[in-house]
C-alpha cells in the first residue's frame, strides 16, 4: 500500500483536477446560457421584424386596394364625363346645326322681304315719275 501522504497527495489532485474540469464546465454552461440568451434575443427580434414586415406588407396591400378602388371611381367618373361630353357635343353640333338653318331662313325671308321693298321701290318710283311727268309744265294748265 502506499503511504497516505502520496494517497493524499493523489486525491487532492485528482479533487483539483475535478474543481478545474467542473469549472470548465460551469464556463461552458456559462457561455451556453450566454449563447441560448443571444439566439432567444435574436429570434425575439426576427419575430418582431416579421411583425413588422407583415404589418407593413398588409398596410402597402391595403392601400394597393384602396388606390385600386380609387382608380375603379375615377375611371367610372371619367367614363360618365365622356359620355356628357359626346352628349353635350352632339347637342352643340344639333345648335349649330339648328342655328345655320334659322339663319339660312331669316337670310331668305331677308333677302325676300328686300326684293318685295325693291318691287315696291320700283313701283312707287314708277308712279311718282308718272304723276311728274303728267305734272310737267307742258301737260300743266295754269
Amino acid at each position: 500500500m502506499e503511504p497516505i501522504g502520496e494517497y493524499m497527495d493523489k486525491v487532492i489532485s485528482y479533487l483539483k483536477g475535478i474543481r478545474e474540469k467542473d469549472e470548465m464546465v460551469t464556463d461552458g454552461i456559462r457561455k451556453l446560457k450566454s449563447c441560448e440568451d443571444k439566439i432567444i434575443r435574436f429570434r425575439t427580434d426576427m419575430r418582431e421584424k416579421q411583425q413588422e414586415q407583415r404589418e407593413l406588407l398588409e398596410n402597402e396591400r391595403e392601400e394597393a386596394r384602396k388606390k385600386g378602388f380609387e382608380v375603379e371611381q375615377l375611371q367610372e367618373q371619367l367614363r360618365r364625363l365622356t359620355e356628357h361630353h359626346e352628349q353635350d357635343e352632339n347637342e352643340l353640333r344639333q345648335i349649330a346645326s339648328d342655328i345655320n338653318n334659322q339663319m339660312g331662313s331669316l337670310k331668305s325671308a331677308w333677302i325676300s322681304e328686300k326684293e318685295d321693298f325693291e318691287a315696291t321701290r320700283k313701283t312707287l318710283d314708277e308712279t311718282i315719275k308718272r304723276k311728274i311727268s303728267v305734272m310737267t309744265p307742258s301737260n300743266r294748265q295754269d
